[in-house]
């Protein structure tokens, strides 16, 4: 099985996806003219030369590099003639100048804007294209798609079906922390697209659906063995049934964690705390990005009076910690077998209890973490939702008449 890795930007990852014979880095721009699936100011600052210069080395290396243009809302800008122009001249860069052949994207449109300009590049579907039946990835196809991306790792009877009907490569995530079949991830691509767009609103961004999608899985552990990760032991198991590559996640992670990352899954081996392997559960994420050599894009990005009450922020961003738990690998043995022999799309979790007691056995929260982050993230909530997060005056925010 292939593995496709995240791109940090450092010059040592490299040398590391070359060892652990990764095909394929991908990664972006903070911005451009797109937009992606992160948010801008938490993705390293890279200069056009400096990301040039970059993905030269990483061909040198022998290994691809595939360019993230898998911002899910461009505002309408591409059916304008300036949108136009921006992305033929973002497309010519990466293409002639940087020698990039693939491209990920959630837009059916620019896949054939791609196709029609560079007929020898090769398009890659984004997970957030939310591709959920064969229909649709036949639709992908027709378009030129080579390899479609699964948001949902353990729908197994569309993997299967995807396998059997389609000359598509199959692509899952390894080691992401969204919950299954989340209801939140239209607005939550949309918000980053825009977050990360020349043409957006700056790098201005909230956690709002990180915080929403966060209480539902500490108040319901279940979701958590339902996300989008794959213990390590485990891989062949997709293998099997025809999935082609493995993402490896993600563009935030400083190199030491993504080495770690692709070591357990090179090896198909990891013994220790599986939520240390996904990204999304590290606490130490958060401080890896919230660094004083990001202080002024940080400013840029959020020291704006006119958008929110920035006197709430630095409390805001203290509640907004991850809780520290561990997920036991031995006590999953067996575990992913079951939900290969469920039909989980036609299931009510609730009723099934398969996860739920799988959780009870592999997931230990550290004293008081869970109760903490309960009432921290209620707290962040409340202003979000309520609306004071956005006023400097008491009380809920109501609509002025």
């Amino acid at each position: 099985m292939d593995l496709v890795l995240a791109c940090n930007w450092d010059e040592d990852l490299v040398g590391v996806a070359k060892r652990h014979g990764v095909t394929e880095l991908f990664g972006k721009l903070r911005q451009d003219a797109v937009g992606g699936g992160r948010v801008g100011f938490i993705l390293p600052a890279i200069s056009r030369r400096q990301a040039a210069r970059y993905i030269r080395r990483v061909h040198d290396a022998g290994i691809a590099f595939n360019y993230l243009l898998n911002g899910t809302c461009l505002g309408g800008r591409e059916l304008t003639s300036r949108g136009q122009d921006d992305l033929a001249r973002l497309l010519g860069w990466l293409h002639d100048d940087c020698g990039v052949a693939w491209f990920t994207v959630s837009i059916p449109y620019l896949a054939a804007f791609i196709k029609r300009r560079h007929p020898d590049s090769h398009v890659v579907v984004s997970m957030m294209a939310q591709v959920d039946s064969v229909e649709r990835a036949r639709l992908w196809e027709e378009e030129g798609a080579e390899v479609l991306i699964l948001f949902d790792n353990k729908d197994f009877p569309l993997l299967k079906a995807l396998a059997r009907h389609t000359r598509l490569r199959l692509e899952v995530p390894a080691n992401l922390s969204c919950m299954n079949r989340c209801h939140q991830t239209f607005h939550h691509g949309n918000l980053a697209s825009h977050a990360s767009s020349s043409a957006g609103e700056g790098l201005y961004s909230l956690p709002l659906c990180e915080t929403r999608c966060a209480m539902l899985k500490v108040k319901e552990p279940r979701r958590i063995l339902a996300g989008q990760w794959i213990r390590p032991q485990d891989v062949r198991l997709y293998e099997e049934i025809g999935v082609h590559r493995l993402k490896l996640l993600d563009r935030i992670s400083p190199t030491a964690q993504l080495t770690r990352v692709v070591e357990a899954y090179a090896n198909r081996a990891f013994s220790g705390n599986l939520a240390e392997l996904i990204p999304g559960y590290r606490q130490d994420r958060v401080a890896s990005y919230v660094n004083s050599g990001r202080l002024v894009t940080m400013a840029r990005a959020f020291l704006q009076p006119g958008k929110y009450n920035v006197f709430k922020a630095l409390p805001f961003a203290r509640r907004n910690r991850s809780p520290r738990f561990s997920i036991e690998s031995p006590a999953l043995d067996g575990f992913l077998e079951g939900v290969m022999r469920r039909d989980c799309r036609n299931l009510s979790c609730r009723e099934c209890g398969w996860c739920e007691g799988f959780a009870n056995r592999a997931i230990r929260f550290e004293p008081g973490e869970r109760e903490r982050f309960l009432v921290d993230s209620s707290e962040n909530l409340d202003e979000l939702e309520g609306g004071s997060f956005f006023s400097y005056l008491p009380g809920p925010r109501e609509g002025k008449e």
